[in-house]
């Protein structure tokens, strides 16, 4: 009787450190093909209408839990434009493509400019400026805080949102994805997330969770010694640093209060009992405008 023949090496099954190698280039190979998407970029299919009777700040949608924008930014814009008392209607949005820094919030004023970041602060002044009469060094305080606010909070809120696992896929990757087909809603929002650990990585090379929040925290403490009981940061009126503070405060509290994993960003800031307190007055002055 003839001897059966041996196996060939490629028809031996692979071990498990064959496997493990194999899903390993497999992982590498998609994750290098991320920084190429998109691999094109066509015109926007949205176009805004040329002259609305009524300015219209377009936003990403609200969640339903917050009853505002589930994003800091546009609604930190959305609040600075009521504190300006302009006029103006909200449209929900998901396509940042037509906006003219490629993010929302983006503002279509009545004569047809389409606006976005400063300039849209800089429309809502021509119409009312809250920081009018400040002095020189008021303004100069308050430009120092807002860019506390931005470079500690945000950087706090970005990181627990976006890089940590856990709350992406609970929070960030559900919302980010909803208005989407799939497998769109799943491969968007990991594009994004993407491109947003990318920028963290622009600002710090390392990122260590325990520098993080130690800084985030350092700033809130910053922020309730300035606030400490008046009504807004610069005194009784709110300027365009209260509308930075409550955004970021609002979205914090709001939407990490009940995720399965406990959020250190939201813990430090319960720990400043005036932070809250403003938070709360600033949604319970305003909210009406909000809905």
């Amino acid at each position: 009787m003839p001897a059966r023949p041996s196996p060939s090496p490629a028809d031996e099954p692979p071990q498990p450190a064959q496997a493990f190698d194999a899903v390993q280039r497999l992982r590498e190979q998609v994750a290098g093909m991320l920084p190429k998407l998109p691999l094109a970029t066509f015109p926007p299919v949205f176009v805004p209408e040329p002259n609305p009777e009524t300015a219209i700040l377009f936003i990403l949608p609200r969640s339903k839990e917050l009853l505002t924008s589930q994003d800091a930014q546009c609604l930190k814009y959305q609040t600075y434009l009521l504190f300006c008392y302009y006029p103006h209607r909200v449209v929900e949005h998901h396509e940042h493509h037509f906006s003219p820094s490629g993010q929302l919030p983006a503002l279509l004023t009545t004569d047809g400019r389409l606006l976005a970041g400063n300039e849209i602060v800089d429309e809502a002044r021509s119409k009312f400026d809250p920081e009018a009469k400040l002095s020189k060094e008021d303004r100069a305080r308050m430009d120092a805080f807002a860019g506390l606010v931005e470079s500690r909070l945000r950087f706090g809120l970005e990181y627990e949102f976006w890089y940590e696992t856990d709350h992406f896929d609970q929070i960030v990757a559900p919302i980010a994805g909803a208005p989407y087909p799939w497998p769109l809603n799943f491969f968007l929002p990991r594009i994004e997330r993407h491109r947003r650990i990318a920028w963290m990585l622009s600002k710090k090379p390392v990122l260590k969770t325990e520098e993080i929040f130690a800084e985030t925290r350092q700033a809130l403490q910053d922020l309730s010694t300035e606030l400490g009981s008046q009504l807004y940061l610069m005194g009784s009126t709110p300027t365009f640093v209260d509308a930075a503070l409550f955004a970021y405060l609002h979205t914090i509290l709001s939407m990490l209060k009940s995720t399965q994993t406990e959020s250190q960003l939201r813990n430090c800031v319960i720990d400043f009992d005036n932070l809250v307190k403003y938070s709360r007055r600033v949604w319970n002055t305003w909210s009406v405008m909000f809905i």
